[in-house]
């Protein structure tokens, strides 16, 4: 039987897997992007936050893909942040290899 306090806790509750925190964390990202009411203002705040601080702890960052593109109506520096983290997603992300064969199935 456990005697100090840390072997109490890891004894009964165990250790979670690396993977079920950042499916938890991509879990709470994709929501919160998904919500309709969110203002400019907080849509900034968000992309200044994703491409640094969010993506490189999500187990698959292409799922920003949709709230990105659909950033680039809004114009102004909501585009421009856009297309920095859409940047981030091409070249640390592989996001490149799903963009292109759209764009050729587009142009026929």
């Amino acid at each position: 039987m456990p005697t100090r306090e840390e072997e109490l806790n890891q004894f009964w509750m165990g250790k979670p897997k690396e993977t079920t925190h950042q499916k938890a964390f991509s879990n709470f990202w994709i929501a919160f992007v998904s919500r309709q009411d969110l203002a400019k203002s907080d849509i900034k705040r968000i992309l200044n936050l994703l491409h640094d601080q969010v993506i490189p702890h999500m187990i698959d960052p292409k799922i920003l893909m949709d709230f990105l593109v659909d950033c680039l109506g809004y114009g102004s520096s909501i585009s421009v942040l856009s297309l920095n983290t859409l940047f981030t997603l091409i070249s640390k992300h592989n996001l490149y290899v799903l963009v292109i064969p759209l764009t050729l199935l587009a142009s026929n």
